[in-house]
């Protein structure tokens, strides 16, 4: 073994060089009130990945092999946290695994058992460069530490097996006889906020050695390392947040039970605020204090999430300040009474489905001595559903402002006025009625209708729109037409004009909706089949376990003949023509690839309406 002081040399001069400028900025910044928030807490990681090699019993510099003898070998670890600041935390980490490496130069490769403890700090980079967010989905963290690794080392013959040479096998100083160094780890890792508890990690570390015995093979650098890339699940052994009861007030949700101030019941706080609300919607807080001393000013502090604005109503009592995400409400004199309310409205962005964290903390003075009381809510923001806004829309539509309000009752007393009125009759438009009728379809609901209203503003549609029941489904179509083509310009118009997506042309008969691809099958023959039984076709399309529509198909790739249906193999394929020989279907698909646009499409074959499964099974 190496002596230390170089090691320990080394290592005390990176970890003062890693951690002594944040010691200096966090003894600058602003950021105490921050810190005061936060809460230290134990967490404990498991965590499995690849362990590499990177020393002189190595194939390649950088590209791993994984043949004759692979390079690639497992480790598994332990890890146990205590968070002690939004930035720093201090972790305990065992990992055991193999390493291996191969020289195929000199026809030698070895395989080694590891096992390493050591202790490291980490560093959240996410809450040293930008505020403090427990709730950040993704936050990206340094480490660096100290410890030590035992191993036990093979050197073998490449080919063959035979062992040249060993290391560890109960003549070291480590444990079970290992051979023990001193190792710095240091890495970079990603973690992936899931919950309050529990969260995700990938992280890659890199282990320097401090010696260059670890493959049995001196030459080169002084210094062996290895590296660990892992994937890790954390529990976070978090304070469980106080229950709340909550209550209806005005449709809104508002908690109703108080939180404790912590101080002998001098002071209490109740923060009131929805539980949910609906993304983009504005919301109003109260903040209820109650006391039972008399004290000097104060004031109350809240951090919101990006997305949130706390705006000043007629209710907020004090001075109002929100700057850079956090909210102050300060009291000069904070009023005689044993409880007084201030209170202020939200605006929100449309932000995404997650349940936001809002902490506060009030702040005042007591016998000159400033004390606090920490707070916090919790509130879920959820996505309208189409309904929603669909009702919305209505409502809007359909308020009636108080200048029409005025004309409907000035209308009413001149009708009164008029005894004798002259009624004309009424020119009623009587649309033209076809055997086959073609419509463009704009819009489809299952097992619920859709207001026509809405649909008319929303798209600007100023001509009728018809609604039908279908198969489940309320359909609404526009216009009424003799033929496909004309409905499938009026289509395009829709498209481009109304900004319709996807409208598509659809078939009525008699009133009722039909299929179209029923309209194009006309009386035909039998299937052409050769002298041998067989029949050629054009496949087109397939699908596993599921059905495509011949009216899509016909629609997409401009197809007026009949279009078959089969099942073959769990897949329902779709083909055009019949042919007794396959040149002439080939020729028929490069037509279809041509002028349609079918790219795809290919021959296949039939006996008695069964598909081969390939061409060259006729031959069999």
């Amino acid at each position: 073994m190496k002596t230390y002081s170089q090691f320990l040399i080394v290592t005390a001069v990176l970890m003062y060089f890693f951690l002594f400028p944040k010691l200096t900025i966090s003894q600058t910044t602003n950021n105490a009130e921050e810190n005061n928030l936060f809460k230290r807490y134990w967490s404990i990681d498991l965590n499995a990945g690849a362990n590499l090699f990177w020393g002189d019993l190595r194939q390649n510099s950088f590209v791993p092999i994984t043949k004759n003898e692979n390079e690639w070998q497992l480790g598994y670890g332990l890890i146990v946290n205590r968070q002690i600041s939004p930035v720093f935390g201090l972790r305990v980490q065992l990992l055991n695994g193999k390493l291996s490496g191969t020289k195929r130069k000199i026809n030698r490769y070895f395989t080694a058992d590891i096992f390493e403890y050591n202790l490291n700090t980490t560093v959240n980079f996410s809450n040293l460069f930008f505020h403090y967010k427990p709730e950040r989905l993704l936050k990206v963290y340094g480490t660096i530490g100290v410890g030590f690794t035992n191993w036990r080392t093979k050197v073998m013959v490449l080919g063959t097996n035979k062992v040249i040479s060993e290391d560890g096998f109960g003549n070291g100083s480590g444990l079970w006889g290992r051979t023990l160094e001193g190792v710095i780890p240091i890495g970079l890792g990603i973690d992936f906020h899931l919950n309050d508890n529990w969260a995700m990690n990938l992280e890659g570390t890199l282990h320097g050695v401090n010696s260059d015995e670890l493959d049995m093979t001196v030459s080169g650098s002084k210094f062996d390392m290895y590296s660990y890339t892992s994937l890790g699940v954390t529990y976070k052994f978090n304070k469980r947040r106080k229950r709340y009861v909550y209550k209806k007030e005005s449709g809104q949700e508002y908690p109703d039970a108080e939180i404790s101030s912590g101080l002998e019941g001098k002071f209490k706080i109740i923060s009131e605020m929805p539980k949910m609300i609906y993304s983009g919607d504005d919301f109003i807080v109260k903040l209820n204090v109650k006391k039972d001393i008399t004290t000097q000013g104060g004031k109350i502090i809240q951090y919101f999430p990006e997305g949130f604005f706390p705006t000043k109503t007629t209710l907020t009592n004090g001075n109002f300040i929100f700057e850079e995400r956090t909210l102050t409400i300060n009291f000069e004199n904070l009023p005689e009474s044993t409880m007084f309310t201030t209170s202020y409205k939200v605006l929100t962005d449309n932000l995404p489905t997650y349940n936001y964290l809002i902490i506060g903390k009030l702040i005042y003075n007591y016998q000159n001595k400033e004390k606090s009381i920490d707070f916090e809510n919790i509130i879920k923001i959820e996505q309208k559903s189409d309904k929603i806004i669909e009702d919305e829309k209505i409502i809007l539509d359909e308020k009636i402002t108080e200048a029409k309000v005025e004309k409907i009752i000035e209308d009413k007393k001149v009708g009164e006025e008029q005894k004798e009125i002259l009624v004309e009759e009424k020119v009623v438009e009587i649309p033209q009625i076809f055997d086959i009728e073609y419509r463009v379809q704009i819009r489809a609901k299952y097992g619920e209708k859709l207001p026509k209203t809405w649909l008319a503003n929303k798209y600007n549609l100023k001509q009728e729109i018809k609604e039908d029941f279908y198969n489940g489904y309320y359909i609404y179509t526009l216009g009424s037409f003799p033929s496909f083509e004309t409905a499938q310009k009026y289509c395009n118009s829709l498209m481009s004009t109304n900004k319709i997506k996807g409208p598509f042309v659809v078939a009525f008969k008699s009133g009722k909706r039909i299929e179209i691809d029923e309209l194009f099958i006309e009386k035909k023959d039998a299937p052409i089949i050769s002298a041998s039984g067989i029949e050629y076709r054009v496949q087109i399309r397939a699908k596993f376990g599921e059905k495509v529509s011949k009216t899509w198909l016909a629609n997409k790739y401009n197809l007026k003949q009949e279009i078959k249906e089969n099942l073959n193999n769990g897949y329902y394929i779709y083909t055009l023509g019949s042919f007794k020989t396959y040149e002439a279907a080939r020729k028929y698909r490069d037509e279809l690839r041509l002028n349609n646009k079918i790219n795809g499409a290919f021959v296949v074959a039939f006996r008695n309406g069964k598909r081969y499964n390939s061409l060259n099974d006729i031959k069999k």
